[in-house]
């Protein structure tokens, strides 16, 4: 099971792809304030401890051909 993520950091919107059943996260966004677990929980699945993006960034056409392939999709980012 994987994940399609759409993720917006305000600088840029990366797609991406993780392992497992990510959709908990559906619309979190780091340093929104609205669920601060969550949110510590999201930046640790996306970034490591030097703050770079975890993930490869993809096409959109890889982006949909992963979606097709029964990847859940959620939308999350990170706010200033």
């Amino acid at each position: 099971m994987k994940t399609a993520v759409i993720f917006n950091d305000c600088e840029e919107i990366k797609l991406t792809v993780v392992d497992g059943d990510q959709r908990r996260f559906d619309n979190v966004f780091i340093n929104s304030g609205r669920d601060d677990a969550l949110e510590a929980e999201l930046t640790e699945l996306f970034y490591d401890a030097d703050g770079r993006f975890k993930y490869e960034k993809l096409t959109t056409t890889q982006f949909a051909d992963a979606v097709r392939a029964s990847a859940f999709v959620v939308i999350a980012g990170f706010l200033p």
